[in-house]
């Protein structure tokens, strides 16, 4: 195959990005990496048909996460029918549980943790975000400005915690969050 060394000096390079990327957008290591070996080997068999790769790559990876999640949302409500729990929830659970950034984010609507990702893990400019995502400039901007406003509102500024994880006032995190969603309901 024609290019193959050029392919595979590609992969090599882009392999890592592309998995934290994903990871952080999901929330599983493990899914991550499927969804990014899925991507390149589409990647592979259009390697000569793609001119932008990097933002081809990302976009069906995304799209691929996207894909599951809708697949994942349907499983988890036929098992709920059926009072079978899912077996995988506590192993993604004690993921996300591992960063708060990362339980942030997971909260995040879709969409804003897409442009968060793209624009802080993987560098990626508000016009590839914009062609990434097929949205406006100026909507990538709004959507990357209201998900910062989200994390910030969730996130405990560094200033208010001590390295015990209380706040100025004695209160532990879990309390500031459970205060919060009684004065926000």
């Amino acid at each position: 195959m024609p290019g193959t060394e050029e392919m595979a000096s590609y992969v090599l390079e882009v392999r890592h990005r592309l998995v934290g990327a994903l990871a952080l957008y999901c929330g599983s290591q493990d899914v991550a990496e499927e969804a990014a070996q899925e991507a390149l080997s589409r990647l592979w068999q259009r390697w000569d048909t793609v001119e932008r790769r990097d933002a081809w790559l990302y976009r069906v990876g995304f799209n691929l996460l996207r894909s599951r999640a809708r697949r994942r949302v349907i499983e988890l409500k036929a098992h709920a029918r059926l009072s079978r729990p899912a077996g995988d929830e506590e192993r993604q659970a004690a993921f996300a549980e591992g960063a708060p950034v990362r339980t942030a984010l997971a909260r995040l609507p879709a969409r804003e943790r897409e442009a968060l990702v793209r624009r802080f893990f993987l560098d990626q400019s508000t016009a590839g975000i914009s062609l990434a995502m097929g949205c406006a400039e100026g909507t990538v901007k709004a959507t990357i400005h209201h998900g910062l406003g989200h994390l910030r509102l969730m996130l405990p500024s560094r200033r208010d915690m001590d390295q015990d994880g209380m706040d100025q006032d004695g209160m532990e995190q879990d309390d500031m969050e459970q205060d919060d969603a009684l004065n926000h309901s």
